[in-house]
């Protein structure tokens, strides 16, 4: 039956409740059911502007205005409107929170009272929820604590393409083509093995994935629907992980009808589970090689002239001024054969590699959230992916920039520092030893989900790992000029089969600053405000004592397995916490996880207390760090 009153629309969102809303062709927004007083007729949305997206949960409908800002109104009693109060509001209110510029946003619905969650992704690809927590589905860390204003999803230098929110739990895909799932885990629904989480989870999926059909069968107020989406009982991953990509679909499908875009997922997913492999050795030949039409990045990389094996593109005069010990590092792309994503870096898209029988972490400096913008802009233009991203998309390192980087990098040699294997030019990239298990940050939040991965992190390997960390960093610091990381954090240690951990993407920060001047920083992005010392974040120049800041908040993580900053909402609060001279919460010592009774942490407190001290010429060096953290473990 055609809806009343006319007119074209380009967009449909329905809720739980039968509440309706669409965007006509002209931008307006009109809104029908049982809200709107139970009328069948639409009625406009107050507050005049042009509509580019709509989403409706239970009572409540948030929206994006071709400025991009957001916008939501309806109930309120969990703060799912994003303005900070929990007054319900009948007219469009902006979302606040800092942040003013969004491309998705996607309203769940509510259950037993909770009040909808609320998610979106901003125009940096950062992700952000608010409103109802009740099963940690906001995915910052937390759970039963609402959100009144948004809070950064609990996934540092992750970029999203597209986050589905539901009754008791969300899942998104990311830039690197992993889903993620986070909340309640009832009848399997997060896609993966394990307790519910209130971090992201990635789903362990063999690919390649095709099309993904799904629909919804639940009765409205039963128990979440996403359970009963692809029908059956869950008797293996494979059919859990399916669940979970159906809800996407059908939450594009429920939420979103929209003439220009796709329902379905058409990708390759081979993720990486954190933190689960022996050793650091793997049988490459078992893996698939990677279809670059599935990634923008990698489909301009395609599109871009190649040299031949062995050869570089740069003229004789160019290559002739790198150092001699480089040219035996350089390799040409297409000598790599890419096999998976391994993630979304400070600096670009990292994967897993055969170089060329030997597993390696290739990092891809290019910008890729500019070659997504350029790919999203090729669409709506109406051309070719390859013809736009032909273009020169933006890199992090120009050609001098990245030799001047590399010729740093190559000759360190330490146990505890990752090794750079080689690097290439074109695409400008290097490649790094491979870490099985992840990151330091990887291993740390799989033993809030993982038995097994918890039982290993005793107080005394985690000492170990940080007396790696320290030993890393005294060696950069120590060298001939000295080598600042400027990004210590957990994400940037990296954690080998054997539980040793090295200190990865130093260098690369510097590149990413010069490359990148004036731009802003984000939550996931290099330079994460969570790690930075207030003198950093005041505008001066890091220093060795700047590094130390960031060690002793690594210090903190090991401790806790939690987020620097998980209960801060917002970006500019963390900023002017750390300013203020505050740090992130300590719980008593009988909540901290992996403890025994007879473990003493007083003298590893102190520590953690002076590196992170707001004056810094009161923090130790990596020296002292070095030596008492090595005194802590009786060595």
């Amino acid at each position: 039956m055609p809806v009343a009153g006319g007119g074209s629309y380009t967009q449909i969102s329905t809720g739980g409740n039968g509440d309706t809303c669409g965007i006509k062709s002209d931008g307006t927004a009109w809104c029908w059911g049982w809200v709107y007083g139970e009328s069948p007729i639409p009625t406009l949305v107050a507050g005049g502007g042009s509509w580019i997206q709509i989403s409706v949960g239970n009572d409540l409908t948030c929206g994006i205005k071709t400025d991009k800002t957001a916008w939501c109104w309806g109930y309120n009693g969990a703060g799912g409107i994003g303005d900070g109060s929990t007054s319900s509001k009948s007219i469009p209110t902006v979302v606040d929170g800092g942040l003013s510029s969004w491309i998705q946003v996607d309203t769940g619905e509510s259950l037993y009272g909770q009040g909808c969650a609320v998610c979106g992704i901003a125009s940096d690809y950062s992700g952000w929820c608010w409103g109802g927590n009740g099963n940690g589905q906001l995915g910052d860390g937390s759970s039963g604590n609402w959100r009144s204003v948004p809070t950064a999803i609990y996934a540092p230098q992750v970029t999203w393409s597209e986050i589905s929110v539901g009754y008791t739990s969300s899942c998104g895909i990311t830039s690197a083509s992993m889903i993620t799932c986070w909340g309640s885990n009832e009848y399997g629904i997060l896609g993966s093995e394990g307790p519910s989480t209130n971090i992201p989870r990635s789903i362990a999926v063999e690919g390649p994935w095709g099309q993904i059909e799904a629909t919804a069968s639940a009765a409205e107020g039963s128990s979440p629907p996403v359970g009963a989406i692809v029908g059956g009982v869950i008797g293996c991953l494979a059919v859990v992980a399916a669940i979970a990509a159906g809800f996407i679909i059908y939450k594009r499908r429920k939420g979103v009808a929209n003439t220009n875009s796709s329902t379905s997922i058409k990708t390759d997913f081979a993720t990486k589970k954190p933190a689960t492999r022996p050793e650091d050795s793997i049988a490459l030949s078992s893996l698939s090689t990677m279809n670059y039409s599935a990634d923008p990045v990698l489909q301009w990389v395609a599109s871009q002239p190649q040299q031949n094996s062995g050869a570089s593109l740069r003229s004789s005069s160019s290559k002739s001024s790198i150092p001699d010990h480089l040219k035996s590092l350089e390799f040409a792309w297409q000598d790599a054969r890419l096999l998976k994503p391994l993630g979304i870096g400070s600096f670009g898209k990292v994967f897993l590699a055969g170089l060329p029988h030997s597993p390696v972490a290739i990092k891809l400096l290019l910008d890729a959230k500019s070659v997504a913008e350029a790919s999203r802009s090729a669409a709506a233009s109406g051309f070719s992916s390859q013809n736009m991203l032909s273009s020169n998309a933006p890199s992090v390192a120009s050609t001098d920039a990245l030799i001047k980087e590399v010729s740093v990098m190559a000759p360190l040699r330490h146990p505890n520092v990752a090794l750079l294997v080689g690097y290439c030019m074109n695409p400008p990239c290097v490649a790094l030893e491979y870490a099985s298990r992840g990151s330091l940050f990887d291993v740390l939040q799989a033993g809030n989900t993982d038995a097994a991965i918890k039982a290993e992190l005793t107080w005394q390997r985690r000492l170990a790992m940080a007396a790696d960390a320290a030993a890393g960093m005294l060696h950069l610091h120590t060298r001939d000029p000295s080598i600042l990381h400027r990004d210590l954090k957990s994400p940037n240690l990296l954690v080998s089969g054997d539980w040793t951990v090295k200190v990865s993407d130093m260098g690369l920060s510097k590149l990413m600053d010069e490359a990148t001047q004036g731009s802003q920083t984000t939550a996931g992005g290099a330079a994460n405000p969570r790690w930075l010392a207030a003198e950093v974040l005041s505008g001066d120049r890091p220093t060795a004592a700047a590094d130390v800041y960031s060690f002793g908040i690594v210090l903190w993580e090991l401790l806790t397995w939690k987020l620097p900053w998980f209960d801060t909402p917002t970006v500019s609060n963390i900023v002017g916490n750390v300013q203020k001279g505050s740090r992130p919460t300590l719980p008593s010592k009988s909540e901290l996880p992996g403890l025994n009774p007879s473990d003493s942490i007083d003298a590893y407190l102190t520590l953690m207390q002076r590196c992170w001290a707001q004056d810094p010429a009161a923090r130790p060096d990596f020296n002292t760090i070095a030596a008492e953290l090595r005194t802590m473990q009786g060595i």
